[in-house]
């Protein structure tokens, strides 16, 4: 299957072809509003030829600016709607967003699935959705990058599919994030809505039209007939722009579906558990009743808007097709399949103790936690591991996300529930074990927040002392989705709030440094720089500057020697393609403070352009063999802060 990097750089590309099929239909919708509005304004053919009758500049001119102002507007519109990521695309279906306090263990089980499956792949924690009254079986996901991610799923689909089928559903979804078809989606969206504007437009104008034949005026008797001719000729063409916008939906969709498939199938390493979601898929069928299911359809697991009414206008594949295409020999019948599916059974009401785990995989016996339970902790990764498992993972790794989640469930039960508790989950993570440091930080504290978040992060930090780097390191990715529900104030409070409890001792560590830009890169406060201001450094001298100061802090970080620190460097400077211009930087001149400056500008490096880069980076750490917890920690944060997902190294 073609990786990660290769999947991301296709995806830069189709949004290339996207840009000129939507161009394309424009114009075809142009052409036919402007002959449409000059068959409304010449109806007598005999006065002139037909030519003439064709071709009106003045009147071509004002048609075609009227209709790309609509055009225009509609995708500003959208745009702007779509402005706060994922979660738009989840209000707009009126999804309610989980969690932990909701008492459905169905829900509880959702989390769990997508929480394994995030640490698993090395992906922030996704906010997750429900879209009540959807009985259907369907899911979708949206965001604009990894820091937005929103995963939404129908109540039919809780509700009615197993916990395997779940984490497949899931899979087929975190399948879209990998393949780069998330930000595809949202891009399409938007044109979406400026082709289908002209309709709606239309429709505004036709009423306003009827409305104003109702005024005694002269004014109003006059400006009804305009109003209603030029409305009916934008409803009319708006059809060609909806028709347009569907096949634009089909031409990106349908071959994405098979993709997904066999994503989830590489992930869980589960066929059956894929084919026994798509049954039940379609015995429920996966149309979703709310009116702006055409808006949504691409973002959706399966045709939002009926498997079998659109024909050959369908955005995917027939269900009935995915699933012999796993499972040659299926008969056919989606609701005789039922009868030999399971369903998941029904849990008995717990009252939840303040302080206790809650994860599902405690309280009903879960499978996985049943097998991981009593096994000895897994050992390091070795480094150049990470990178054949970046973009992706396996059911094993899975087992282990599902190991190191139960760990830290305590901590995180708690954060999960309330934005404010998440945010004392992250100061208690940065208390110290020096007892000096602790107490002063604890002071800091103690001036710049309320008395019950500092109450709760002394019990938050009682439960997170002895979590080793990576345990912390997961916990910051998992508090992403509740973090990212706080408002700007708070944002900037808590970036202070870092700050504060960073400097107490006069010098940020290499863990301080880590969570710190993890955290306000997931919150999109890392980046203060424009992308039109970064490419004005993007030069060739100034990358290699960067990857310089990079490769050059982690070969001083996993190594005390001299030597070694040189050969570190010359491992990983030998995987770019300019490393003859590379030179090993001391360690005063690639602290914290540079590698911050030249990670944020890393960031808008293309996807192939990264992967050489990440690849040097792996060189680095793994040249003698052991990955250290220092290396850890700061390859983790190189990573996130240039948007890699990367799995935890154990």
């Amino acid at each position: 299957m073609t990786d990660f990097w290769e999947l991301q750089d296709r995806a830069r590309h189709r949004s290339f072809l996207l840009i000129f099929l939507f161009a394309c239909s424009s114009i075809l919708t142009l052409l036919v509003l402007n002959i449409v509005v000059a068959g409304f304004s010449r109806w007598d053919l005999r006065a002139e030829g037909l030519h003439r009758w064709l071709w009106d500049s003045g009147c071509w001119a004002r048609t075609t600016g009227a209709a790309l102002l609509v055009i225009t507007g509609g995708m500003i519109f959208k745009t702007y709607q779509l402005r706060s990521g994922g979660s738009a695309i989840a209000d707009l279906l009126g999804g309610r967003r989980l969690s932990l306090a909701t008492d459905s263990d169905a829900e509880v089980r959702l989390l769990n699935v997508v929480e394994e499956m995030a640490i698993a792949s090395g992906l922030p924690m996704p906010s997750v959705y429900v879209v009540p009254f959807e009985f259907c079986i369907n899911a979708f996901v949206a965001g604009h990058s990894g820091r937005d991610v929103c995963l939404g799923f129908t109540l039919g689909a809780v509700d009615k599919l197993t916990r395997d089928e779940m984490q497949a559903l899931a899979a087929t979804q975190f399948g879209h994030v990998f393949n780069g078809d998330m930000r595809l989606n949202m891009r399409l969206a938007v044109l979406l809505h400026g082709l289908m504007a002209l309709a709606t437009a239309g429709r505004l104008l036709v009423f306003g039209a009827l409305g104003l034949r109702g005024l005694v005026s002269i004014g109003g008797r006059l400006l009804a007939p305009l109003w209603l001719g030029c409305g009916l000729a934008f409803w009319i063409v708006g059809l060609v722009g909806n028709l347009c916008g569907r096949l634009l939906q089909l031409a990106f969709c349908r071959q994405r579906a098979w993709l997904s498939d066999a994503s989830a199938i590489q992930y869980t390493r589960n066929p059956d558990s894929v084919a026994s979601l798509l049954k039940k898929a379609g015995a429920y069928n996966t149309w979703l009743r709310n009116p702006h299911g055409v808006e949504i359809d691409h973002f959706c697991f399966g045709d939002a808007l009926g498997d079998e009414r659109l024909g050959i206008l369908r955005t995917h594949p027939r269900l009935l097709d995915r699933t012999r295409r796993i499972e040659p020999a299926f008969h056919g019948d989606f609701r005789k399949a039922l009868d030999d599916l399971k369903f998941p059974e029904p849990q008995l009401p717990f009252n939840l103790v303040r302080g206790a785990t809650r994860p599902e995989a405690v309280i009903h016996g879960d499978p996985i936690a049943d097998a991981i339970k009593g096994s000895s902790p897994f050992a390091a990764m070795p480094a150049a591991g990470a990178l054949l498992r970046i973009g992706t993972f396996d059911s094993h790794a899975i087992r282990r996300a599902a190991e190191l989640r139960l760990r830290v469930a305590d901590p995180l039960e708690r954060a999960r529930k309330d934005p404010l508790a998440a945010v004392a989950l992250v100061y208690a993570l940065l208390i110290s074990s020096d007892e000096s440091t602790r107490e002063q930080q604890w002071s800091r504290l103690e001036l710049k927040e309320s008395q019950p978040l500092v109450t709760e992060s002394r019990l938050q930090h009682d439960s997170v002392r002895n979590f080793d780097g990576e345990e912390k390191l997961t916990l910051i990715e998992l508090l992403a989705a509740p973090l990212r529900a706080l408002a700007a104030d708070q944002i900037d409070q808590l970036v202070e709030g870092i700050d504060a409890l960073a400097r107490v001792d006069r010098q940020i560590d290499l863990f301080e440094f880590s969570l710190k830009k993890i955290v306000l890169h997931h919150l999109s406060t890392g980046r203060p720089e424009s992308p039109r201001e970064i490419e004005r450094h993007l030069s060739e001298t100034r990358l290699v500057r960067d990857s310089e100061i990079v490769i050059s802090a982690l070969a001083h970080v996993g190594h005390d020697d001299a030597g070694e620190i040189e050969a570190a460097f010359s491992n990983g400077r030998g995987e770019l393609d300019v490393e003859s211009l590379l030179v090993l930087q001391p360690l005063e001149s690639c602290g914290l403070e540079e590698m911050n400056a030249a990670l944020d500008r890393l960031c808008w490096l293309r996807p192939m352009d990264k992967k050489r880069f990440i690849t040097a980076c792996v060189a680095t750490v793994s040249s003698d063999g052991q990955l250290r917890e220092k290396e850890k920690m700061l390859f983790r944060a190189t990573c996130a802060a240039i948007d890699i997902p990367c799995p935890p190294l154990i």
